[in-house]
């Protein structure tokens, strides 16, 4: 039997997500712009591999580790053949599958958990409240409409 080895590289294990590091550094992801910019130049590049069924950016992580998730094996062993020692944004690329165990995932530094939610109180300090809206809501009845 044969399960399709002439089809590409793949060892049987069926893995689909790709690990890209140095890809970025954390300073340079200052708004949620830059990080989905950063994602949609990556998704643009690796779409012309396979199939992809997700892009992840780990912003806080020091390594500026990306997932990527393609539909099909041979498509991300194909991204790693052809990503791997690459450079983008002045460093080279270092890629290979997730070992299904390390978690790529920074927590924020506590300053900038407080400065997000700072920012986050802020907007909600602006948004339109009923009385702008010129609906009126009677919370206290227990009829319904007219």
């Amino acid at each position: 039997l044969d399960w399709g080895a002439d089809e590409g590289v793949d060892d049987g294990r069926g893995l689909r997500i790709v690990i890209m590091l140095h890809m970025f550094s954390p300073s340079d992801l200052h708004t949620n712009e830059d990080k989905q910019q950063l994602q949609f130049e990556i998704e643009t590049e690796v779409c012309k591999i396979g199939e992809i069924e997700k892009v992840t950016v780990f912003e806080n992580n020091p390594e500026g580790a990306v997932a990527v998730k393609f539909k099909e094996a041979k498509s991300a062993e194909k991204c790693i053949t052809t990503m791997k020692g690459r450079f983008f944004g002045g460093k080279e690329i270092e890629c290979d599958f997730w070992d299904g165990v390390t978690n790529h995932q920074v927590k924020e530094s506590a300053d900038k958990e407080d400065a997000r939610l700072d920012s986050f109180g802020d907007w909600c300090d602006n948004q339109s409240s009923d009385s702008d809206t010129g609906i009126n809501y009677d919370y206290d009845s227990d009829e319904g409409p007219d």
